[in-house]
């Protein structure tokens, strides 16, 4: 149902309007009616409705500037102008202010359905076209997704040439270049397994993509259903202090939602060739599988291992 709200200064008009139009019938649903604009324009603001029928000739606040407010407030109603006046200059204005359709009174009961119809169609349509575009985004961006995920898979898996790299990089419009890497895998998930969602992990997520996103030296890649992995770019004398302060960063984030969120990273070893990140990866991935053993140490490196007299066996 298409909402819409009506003003005019006759009690008489809105009334036969009110009760004349079989609005249901047609799609709509009537949610209400003022006799001026200043009366009518809180209610529209609250209510927000589809279509604005409004008299032009009104005490207070007339139709036009009504109309005016209104579209610049709520630009996808759609309004209809009813006046005495078949005045040109009103309708220029009108036309200017945005107003869909302008109906000179008296007016028919058959000529407001008719008119209503073709507003209805033109919300239906731009409602369609809205929701297409919506979903184009939505599958771009799941492909992007999809494509950037893949690209980190064959990165570690060592599938690509550094040529093939740096081609699938462009591609992806990703800056690939540095002199060093490392790699930083993090997990978070609900405490609880069978929460299927959390309003924590969600706005977590989004604050992390947020900051990776205003740092060029870090590369986000989401690996799994609850983990992501940063690649970190830096040069020999920086690597160290800059995947250091990745971590410190998660942990930032992640400290906000610790009473309702599990979370875990672990820190790799640079490697100064886009050929060694395979065996970055790997020893990056086997210092994250020792939170199940310590689990009080919610960031892991080879030197937290080292004094828990635990190191991890990477075979290459």
């Amino acid at each position: 149902m298409l909402k819409v709200y009506l003003v005019d200064d006759e009690g008489v008009v809105r009334e036969g309007l009110k009760e004349g139009i079989p609005w249901a019938q047609y799609g709509f649903e009537f949610i209400g009616s003022a006799p001026d604009g200043e009366m009518a324009l809180p209610q529209i603001r609250r209510l927000k409705p589809d279509v604005l029928i409004t008299d032009i000739k009104m005490p207070f606040m007339d139709g036009l500037a009504l109309s005016k407010l209104v579209h610049e407030e709520l630009p996808e109603t759609k309004i209809i102008i009813i006046s005495g006046h078949d005045d040109f200059e009103f309708a220029r204005e009108a036309i200017a202010i945005g107003v869909e359709q302008y109906l000179l009174k008296p007016i028919t009961k058959a000529a407001l359905i008719k008119t209503l119809e073709v507003v209805k169609g033109k919300i239906e349509e731009e409602r369609e076209q809205k929701n297409y575009i919506k979903q184009f985004q939505l599958e771009a961006q799941e492909y992007e997704q999809y494509a950037q995920r893949k690209f980190f898979e064959q990165l570690i898996s060592g599938t690509l040439s550094v040529h093939e790299i740096y081609e699938q990089a462009k591609k992806l419009d990703v800056n690939i270049d540095a002199e060093y890497y490392n790699i930083v895998l993090f997990t978070v998930q609900p405490q609880t397994a069978v929460t299927k969602y959390s309003q924590s992990l969600a706005e977590l997520i989004e604050d992390l993509m947020g900051f990776f996103l205003r740092y060029p030296e870090y590369l986000l890649f989401r690996y799994n259903l609850m983990t992501y992995a940063v690649l970190v770019k830096g040069s020999k004398e920086n690597i160290q202090a800059i995947s250091r302060r990745c971590t410190e960063n998660i942990e930032r984030y992640c400290v906000k939602s610790f009473d309702s969120l599990n979370w875990y990273a672990a820190l790799g070893e640079p490697v100064e060739r886009l050929s060694g990140l395979p065996r970055c990866f790997a020893r990056t991935s086997k210092i994250l599988s020792y939170r199940h053993l310590l689990p009080e140490n919610h960031i892991l490196t080879s030197e937290v291992l080292s004094q828990a007299e635990v190191q991890p066996q990477i075979h290459t």
